[in-house]
C-alpha cells in the first residue's frame, strides 16, 4: 500500500496513477496505459509512425542546438536542451499538439527543422490555428488553488527573459475546475511556450521539496500541520501553480485521438462523463492530475536517464567509440528498413523501431546507465499483512543478522524500503558492481558472473 509512504507526492500528483491505491488505481493504470498504447501497437500504425517522427524530430533538435552553440564555440547546458527536448516529444505525443521546445533558445530554428523533416503531424484545426484556444464560457472567475485551500491569483516569475504572465482564475464547482479568463487572453494563457522556461525550473525544484520533504521531520507529521507552518510548503505551491498550468494547458490543447483527449472520455477521469469536459471546455482535478504525472514521468525520467548515460560515455570513450561505430553503421543501413518512413531529410536519417532492434550495444549502454543510476533509487510501501521472510546465511560475514533465526517476521503496516541504488550496486550479485561495463548485458560470459 502506497499510503503513507506517498503522502508527500499527493499535492504534485493528486490521485493520479502513480500514488493511487487498489482498485483506484487498477481503473486508472488501465484507462492510462489503453489510452498510451492506442493504434501504437502495430509498427506501420499510424501511431506508431507518429510515434517514430515526434522521436527522431527530438533528437534532431536537440542534435541541432547541440551542434549550432559548438560550431559558435559557445558552453551548451546539456541537461537543459534534453530537458527541452523530451519534454517536446511528451508533450506532443500526449496532446498531438504542436510545440516548439527549442523555439525560445533557438529562435525559429525548430520550426525549419521541421520543414526539412517533412513535419505534417498537426490536425487540419491546428493548421488554421496558431494555437488551439478555449471555448467561450461565462462563468464568473474566483481564484483557486486546485487543492482545497484557496489562494489568491498571483503572478508567475519572469524567467530566462520571459515576460511575467498572469496565473490563471479558475472556478471549482463539482469536483472539476473550469477556466474563467476573457476569451481575448485564451490564446495566450494556453500558449506552452510562454511558460516552458517557468515549467523546467519549477520541476527541478519541485522534485528537490519533495527530496527534501522525504528527509526532514514534516514527513513523519499530519500533512495539515506542514501545509500550516512549512515554508517549504509555501514555496512547494508556488512552483506547483507553474506546473498545473503548463499541465492545463496541455489537457486544453489536446487533439482529437490524443491520450489526454482519449482519458476525457475515460469515466476512470470523469466519472460522470461529463460533456463539457469530454468537449475541453472544462478541466477536472482528476485529469489535470494524470496530465501532471505524465508529462513530469515521461520528461524527467528520459532527461536524467539521457544525461547519465552521456555523462558516463564522457567518461569512457572506448565504450563511447564503440557504441558511435555500431550507430553509424546502423544509420547507414537503416533507410532498407523504413522506405515508408514519414520523416525524410537531407542532414539526418530517420531511426524507426527495427533499426533500434539492431542495436545491441546501445541497449546494453543504457540498462548499465539505468543500473548505476536509476530513475528510481528507491521505492516505499507499507505492508498490508504480516510478512515472513527466510534468512540467507550465506553471507553473514558481509552482513550483521540474527544466525540463530531461520526466518524473521515483518509485522503488519510496516513502512518497508527496497533500495533500489543498492541493490544495483551490491557486489553479491554484481561483479564490479560500480564500474561501467554494457558488456555486462550482451557478453555470456559475463552474465553468468552476475546474479542480478
Amino acid at each position: 500500500v502506497k499510503t503513507p509512504a506517498y503522502d508527500h507526492f499527493l499535492n504534485m500528483f493528486g490521485n493520479a496513477v502513480f500514488t493511487a491505491d487498489g482498485s483506484i488505481w487498477k481503473s486508472k493504470r488501465s484507462s492510462v496505459i489503453h489510452c498510451l498504447l492506442k493504434g501504437c501497437m502495430k509498427d506501420d500504425s499510424k501511431e506508431s509512425q507518429r510515434l517514430v517522427t515526434e522521436a527522431n524530430l527530438a533528437a534532431d533538435t536537440f542534435l541541432k542546438s547541440a551542434l549550432k552553440a559548438d560550431s559558435n564555440k559557445q558552453e551548451v547546458n546539456i541537461v537543459k536542451l534534453l530537458q527541452r527536448s523530451t519534454i517536446g516529444l511528451i508533450y506532443r505525443f500526449l496532446t498531438h499538439h504542436d510545440f516548439s521546445p527549442m523555439k525560445e533558445s533557438d529562435g525559429d530554428e525548430d520550426e525549419n527543422a521541421k520543414e526539412e523533416h517533412g513535419h505534417t503531424l498537426k490536425s487540419s484545426k491546428a493548421k488554421d490555428e496558431k494555437l488551439c484556444t478555449l471555448p467561450k464560457t461565462n462563468k464568473q472567475s474566483t481564484s483557486q488553488s486546485c487543492d482545497d485551500s484557496t489562494t489568491s491569483t498571483s503572478s508567475l516569475s519572469s524567467h530566462d527573459g520571459e515576460s511575467t504572465l498572469p496565473t490563471q482564475a479558475y472556478t471549482k464547482n463539482d469536483n472539476f475546475l473550469s477556466m474563467a479568463s476573457s476569451s481575448s487572453t485564451n490564446e495566450e494563457k494556453n500558449n506552452p511556450h510562454s511558460i516552458l522556461s517557468s515549467y523546467l525550473e519549477a520541476i527541478t525544484k519541485i522534485r528537490m521539496i519533495i527530496l527534501a520533504q522525504s528527509r526532514s521531520i514534516w514527513f513523519l507529521l499530519p500533512r495539515w500541520l506542514y501545509r500550516l507552518f512549512s515554508p517549504m510548503y509555501r514555496e512547494e505551491e508556488k512552483q506547483m501553480k507553474i506546473i498545473r498550468h503548463f499541465a492545463r494547458t496541455a489537457c486544453l490543447n489536446a487533439q482529437p485521438g490524443s491520450p489526454l483527449h482519449l482519458l476525457r472520455s475515460r469515466k476512470s477521469h470523469n466519472d460522470t462523463l461529463n460533456k463539457n469536459i469530454i468537449d475541453g471546455q472544462e478541466v477536472n482535478k482528476h485529469l489535470l492530475d494524470e496530465a501532471i504525472t505524465l508529462l513530469f514521468a515521461g520528461q524527467d525520467t528520459s532527461a536524467a536517464t539521457l544525461s547519465w548515460t552521456l555523462h558516463l560515455l564522457s567518461l569512457n570513450p572506448k565504450v563511447q567509440s564503440r557504441l558511435a561505430k555500431e550507430v553509424r553503421e546502423a544509420i547507414d543501413h537503416c533507410d532498407d528498413d523504413i522506405s515508408d518512413a514519414p520523416i525524410k531529410a537531407e542532414s539526418y536519417k530517420t531511426i524507426c523501431k527495427k533499426t533500434v532492434m539492431n542495436l545491441p550495444y546501445l541497449d546494453a549502454v543504457i540498462k548499465e546507465s539505468m543500473r548505476l543510476y536509476p530513475v528510481a533509487p528507491f521505492v516505499v510501501r507499507k505492508l498490508p499483512e504480516e510478512l515472513s521472510i527466510p534468512m540467507n546465511h550465506d553471507n553473514d560475514d558481509d552482513y550483521s543478522s540474527p544466525t540463530n533465526l531461520d526466518e524473521i517476521t515483518i509485522p503488519k503496516d510496516t513502512l518497508a524500503c527496497i533500495w533500489i541504488y543498492s541493490l544495483h550496486r551490491n557486489k553479491n550479485l554484481w561483479h564490479k558492481p560500480d564500474d561501467f561495463v554494457p558488456e555486462r548485458w550482451i557478453d555470456p560470459i559475463l552474465q553468468k558472473m552476475d546474479i542480478g
